[in-house]
């Protein structure tokens, strides 16, 4: 029997107010990422449709005047009067937090939007917000402006039509952020069709004309093959599904080759959760069980020890799963963790059973598997080993100088203030020297480009002495071995020249610390320095102007009318590298707190990191090759002021 969903499905638990008084605290935060939940909400309702099985296409489109609209052919939401309040229930979904029908087991047996402040939230943080209802035979219409109704519910006309379609206003100045971003939007809906096997989405910018449509014939499976393009995979992709009373899960899995990185993906109720939680801890252990029994039962390994982590190694994988209300939780208002304990049991138990099954009845593709994770436990031996030779090279500053390089620290022994240089060539690293503040930085110069950690095994790396240099000046250890709570710098600088040179040695380095020492990152303390392009100085009074890059300099030049660097006002020089500055300039431009220039390196999502970096730094040309044609423009001309 087909469940009722009418105004008495709805329930409703408080009021607006503390959205506008405190909006991180509803959407998480007021930088970009907040200005599109607001997307993300009006779109997991119309998903929520679809997923229970009312509609199969949503339409949003970015509009000119930066609305947006998000439209879907479900059943409509409900336009009755609510039996206890007396009103509409679409006006108490829009101006009463935590109302909907996702709060009723009656009319949804799983949704995203466990908190229900989507559609009041949207309201309360846009200046207009209207909504058009398809229903029951007839169009209707409600307007709201600030929150407050401004044109109440009407009919409008007859139709055939079924759906829902809300288009808001954003209120911009609850938000540090101005605009949409088109390609973040088109990502999130890409991923939602994947995990919507068979619906259509459709995205419209009006801006500039552009359409696309994002259809998945096979879900997970799909994108598991998008996520892996040009790569050699090791096994073949395998895919399984599990519903009962409270909980539908789908995995899809695969092991690349040559990585030695796990990439996997988790969802629950159609939202990515980044940080993980209970249903990928049970889906990386039910995996993890059925391998290691599989080879402990035949033997594969003999007396090699593997661990859990050789089974992770080059693993690819997606985990989705359904959660029923009365189960979903999630830690924190934005559901970037799931926290249902019962789910992780659930999946734990699925994924052990699928895969025990799996490689029982596929034994050439178990052996391709086993293979993969018998070389990387083989590896992870010879690792250790090398870690070790390593370590007794980096134990001692007196006895093994050598693997100091070339490190002029800093007096201070206080790591939360203390800064590490990493800077190119002996040339900067002398102006540097001289420059700095010796009290609290030190400076590294580098000698060139740093081995490629993508291309490299750690055996190999650790063999490098570029790599154990900088390795023993942070102080912390390498790969598993690194302790965040040991660094010797609460601040890891990267300073390079502004060229493209400059830009691969960051990459190189970038590359480097993801891979080995990533809590460096994910802790904030490795940074990247951006010194001057330009040296601009008034002839008359000798005022200096520094400016960062091609665009500041455009900028200056069309403001104070100056057509060349040979003029009679300004004396205009450009910086061919760090190498060039004196020591006070670069103290001035780049090294001084108050004055500097320095870019936090963050990590949004570590897959999606992984993937860019396999992309841009690892072996396949013709990809890399597809991407720069795709993403970097050529016609741009430099000013020639060289």
């Amino acid at each position: 029997m087909e469940k009722k969903y009418d105004a008495s499905n709805i329930q409703v638990l408080e009021g607006l107010d503390a959205v506008r008084k405190r909006p991180g605290m509803y959407i998480g935060s007021t930088d970009s990422t907040g200005l599109h939940h607001l997307i993300w909400e009006i779109l997991d309702n119309s998903i929520d449709e679809i997923m229970n099985g009312f509609g199969n296409k949503i339409k949003l489109t970015i509009h000119k005047d930066g609305s947006v609209s998000v439209e879907d052919n479900g059943r409509g939401i409900p336009v009755d009067n609510h039996p206890k309040f007396h009103k509409p229930a679409i006006e108490i979904i829009f101006t009463t937090l935590h109302s909907g029908g996702k709060f009723n087991e009656d009319s949804y047996k799983s949704s995203g939007g466990l908190h229900g402040v989507g559609s009041s939230v949207v309201n309360a943080l846009s200046k207009r917000l209207r909504a058009e209802v398809s229903r029951d035979g007839f169009l209707y219409e409600i307007e709201f402006k600030n929150g407050e109704i401004s044109l109440p519910l009407r009919r409008v006309s007859k139709t055939n039509a079924t759906g829902s379609k809300i288009r808001f206003w954003p209120e911009l100045e609850y938000f540090t952020a101005k605009n949409w971003h088109y390609e973040l939007i088109k990502k999130s809906l890409k991923e939602k069709s994947y995990l919507n096997s068979k619906l259509s989405i459709t995205l419209l910018n009006e801006n500039t004309g552009m359409s696309e449509t994002f259809y998945s014939e096979n879900g997970l499976v799909d994108m598991i093959n998008e996520i892996v393009k040009g790569e050699e995979l090791a096994a073949s992709i395998i895919s399984y599904s599990k519903v009962n009373h409270n909980f539908v899960a789908n995995f899809a899995l695969t092991y690349l080759e040559d990585e030695d990185e796990e990439q996997v993906m988790s969802f629950a109720n159609n939202v990515k959760t980044i940080n993980g939680g209970t249903h990928e801890a049970g889906f990386k252990s039910g995996l993890s069980r059925a391998i290691l029994e599989f080879i402990r039962e035949n033997n594969t390994a003999s007396k090699l020890v593997v661990e859990s982590r050789d089974v992770r190694e080059g693993l690819v994988g997606i985990i989705d799963v359904r959660v029923s209300e009365q189960f979903l939780q999630y830690e924190g208002q934005t559901k970037g963790k799931l926290a249902t304990q019962e789910i992780k049991t659930f999946v734990e138990n699925f994924v052990y059973e699928k895969m025990k099954y799996f490689l029982i009845e596929n034994r050439k593709e178990a052996d391709k598997i086993l293979k993969k994770i018998v070389t990387t436990a083989k590896i992870r031996n010879e690792v250790k080993k090398q870690r070790e030779v390593a370590k007794l090279k980096l134990k001692g500053k007196k006895d093994h100088s050598h693997f100091l390089g070339k490190l002029v620290m800093c007096n201070s022994r206080d790591e939360t203030l203390n800064e590490l240089f990493l800077v190119e060539g002996d040339s900067a690293g002398g102006s540097a020297k001289q420059g700095r503040d010796s009290k609290h930085q030190a400076i590294l110069p580098l000698k060139g480009k740093v081995i490629n950690s993508l291309k490299t095994n750690l055996v190999e790396i650790l063999k490098n002495d570029e790599i154990l240099t900088i390795t023993n000046a942070i102080g912390a250890g390498i790969g598993e071995d690194f302790d965040v709570e040991k660094v010797n710098y609460h601040k890891v600088i990267i300073m390079t020249d502004a060229d493209v040179d400059g830009a691969h040695i960051q990459t190189l380095l970038l590359t480097f610390f993801f891979k080995y020492m990533r809590p460096l990152i994910t802790n904030g303390y490795l940074f990247i320095a951006k010194p001057p392009l330009f040296k601009v100085s008034n002839k008359t009074n000798q005022q200096k102007t520094y400016l960062h890059n091609e665009e500041e300099y455009q900028e200056f030049c069309t403001k104070h009318n100056v057509n060349s660097m040979q003029n009679n006002i300004y004396s205009i020089q450009r910086y061919k590298g760090l190498g060039e500055m004196n020591a006070d300039q670069l103290w001035e431009t780049t090294m001084d707190p108050t004055t500097r220039q320095l870019i936090k390196v963050t990590i949004e999502d570590e897959v999606e990191a992984l993937q860019m970096l396999n992309l841009l730094m690892g072996k396949h040309v013709d990809e890399k090759k597809e991407w720069i044609q795709k993403n970097i423009d050529f016609s741009y001309e430099d000013s020639g002021f060289i």
